[in-house]
């Protein structure tokens, strides 16, 4: 469904107008409001048109937010926003607060030594940090949103030497120390699946189970605290360890969780930037979890604030979304996220860059899209897709979407760009293909226009 119509409340103005004509654009330069046809609109968050995305069972097309507000121009200068949608089931308004976007960044992901020490172990390239670390424009919407795009494909392939081999101690009886507490066994199964997928994603990553605790790059070890958590990370000098209680309901999330904290990613809702997007309630947190919800000002932001990410805590009365951020737009539930989400991948294959190994030797598809291709299964992105990366044409899986190409920087130089499945957006409208979807190609899901659709197909 769309949003039918828009009030905005600017000073002492009252604007009423329906997105199904016009389209309110803020001009942050004049500070002045107008009235636009809806035919070129950088919005910044779009429809959802794939599962994964999402980890549920059912496609996913969530509603749009009308003009100004779905041109993140505008998402920092209105102090509230009322939405009205027509045959909403729940609830016919909805009251959306929108704060000031002034705060650094737009990134997320991980800690800024990790960051540092990720290139000087030549994990990284020396080009996508020099990027990330230039920050961002000031204002919100397409500027951001190109800033992201353009360090998201600086990564150069590497050789199967090149990968970062990384050996996990689990702490079981007849290999701990009497100081150590054994992992429980239910949680074996989880951690060994977690590894997989993880090296499944990130090809320039090799981790493995050892013997040896003395070998170990990551301790794993069991804990009666109320909570599993990890110290430290591999870049901080230390061995980070994994502390996992006996007794947990999510096994599954929490291997895969901890694990990417310990390979140097932070929480999205520990985030610079978070205000825009969460709004975490101090009075709600208790004592022992007040660490893991503060504002983490050593995180360097590496993609933009994903709702689907693994390592976003669950909605509660301690962390609540703040409507003002259109993401949320695309994910219409509030269940936690049990899987890596696509923006976890890119992030951890732009930490580690990818490398050749068994299963994973890419080739560049020179003479029809100029992309990687792997040919690996990574879930059907939209309609069209067969799931696959290439092996020919189509989108290209997390891993081979960070590898630098010409085609992506000629792609920057037409306003268009890969979003989270891998196809190309332009961000324009081009009318509502199906119920659920607002007509946009893009900016980050959803299905494409059709020459954007093209440009993954056709010879370049």
């Amino acid at each position: 469904m769309s949003a039918s119509w828009v009030k905005k409340l600017f000073g002492d103005k009252e604007l009423y107008f329906d997105d199904d004509e016009e389209e309110l654009y803020f001009d942050p330069g004049t500070m002045k409001l107008e009235k636009r046809r809806p035919t070129s609109v950088n919005a910044t968050w779009r429809s959802m048109n794939d599962p994964k995305h999402g980890n549920s069972s059912e496609r996913v097309y969530p509603s749009s937010v009308a003009g100004a507000f779905a041109q993140g121009h505008t998402c920092g200068g209105f102090e509230e926003a009322e939405i009205r949608h027509r045959g909403v089931a729940v609830s016919d308004k909805r009251i959306i607060r929108v704060g000031k976007m002034t705060g650094p960044g737009f990134f997320g992901g991980s800690r800024t030594g990790a960051l540092n020490e990720a290139c000087n172990s030549g994990y990284t390239s020396k080009e996508f940090v020099e990027k990330v670390k230039q920050g961002l424009p000031g204002s919100f919407g397409h500027a951001r949103l190109r800033a992201f795009y353009k360090t998201q494909s600086l990564q150069k392939l590497g050789e199967s030497n090149d990968r970062g081999s990384v050996p996990i101690w689990i702490a079981r009886d007849q290999n701990r120390s009497s100081e150590t507490q054994s992992v429980a066994p239910a949680w074996i199964e989880h951690l060994l699946q977690a590894i997989n997928d993880i090296n499944y994603a990130a090809p320039g990553l090799h981790l493995y189970v050892t013997l040896e605790e003395s070998d170990a790059k990551i301790r794993i070890s069991g804990t009666n605290e109320r909570h599993c958590f990890t110290e430290g990370d591999m870049f901080c000098g230390i061995c980070p360890s994994i502390q996992l209680r006996n007794e947990w309901e999510e096994m599954k999330r929490t291997s895969c969780h901890e694990l990417l904290h310990a390979l140097g990613l932070g929480h999205e809702h520990q985030r610079r930037d978070r205000d825009y997007s969460v709004d975490v309630r101090e009075v709600h947190v208790t004592d022992d979890l007040k660490d893991q919800y503060y504002k983490n000002k050593n995180l360097t932001e590496i993609t933009p604030f994903d709702p689907f990410s693994i390592l976003l805590y669950r909605e509660d009365e301690v962390m609540q979304r703040n409507l003002g951020d259109p993401v949320w737009f695309t994910k219409p539930y509030a269940d936690i996220n049990r899987e890596m989400s696509e923006l976890d991948k890119v992030a951890l294959n732009n930490l580690f860059r990818p490398c050749k190994r068994p299963h994973y030797s890419p080739t560049q598809s020179r003479s029809v899209t100029g992309l990687w291709y792997c040919g690996r299964y990574f879930g059907v992105q939209y309609d069209g897709h067969d799931g696959r990366c290439g092996p020919t044409n189509g989108p290209n899986c997390p891993a081979c979407r960070v590898l630098k190409t010409d085609r992506v920087v000629s792609l920057w130089k037409k306003n268009k760009w890969q979003g989270w499945t891998g196809g190309v957006y332009c961000g324009r409208y081009f009318g509502v293909q199906f119920k659920g979807h607002d007509g946009y190609c893009g900016p980050n899901n959803g299905p494409p226009c059709s020459q954007c659709y093209d440009e993954l197909l056709c010879h370049y």
